[in-house]
């Protein structure tokens, strides 16, 4: 994936986490303009379609070690990668 992507994708974990703090108490102020692009993000990533495909196991299985070492769903994952393709 391009570098783009990365730093796209880096910034969604970041968002993940901090929905994880929110969720588990830990909640820390957000300066407006933060919370903005919070906002938009998550409704950018408005999940409003089931999916079935079928895929290559061994990609799965990669996709899910991926996943799992940026401490996410690897479901979360994928619909990611969708959304960057289809920006």
């Amino acid at each position: 994936m391009p570098s783009l992507f990365h730093s796209q994708f880096s910034a969604v974990n970041v968002l993940f986490q901090q929905i994880g703090a929110l969720l588990r108490a830990d909640f820390k102020p957000v300066k407006e303009k933060e919370l903005e692009n919070i906002e938009n993000a998550l409704k950018s990533r408005r999940k409003d379609t089931t999916m079935t495909i079928r895929v290559n196991s061994e990609d799965i299985e990669k996709i899910k070690s991926k996943a799992k070492k940026l401490g996410i769903k690897y479901q979360s994952y994928i619909t990611e990668i969708i959304h960057q393709v289809a920006q």
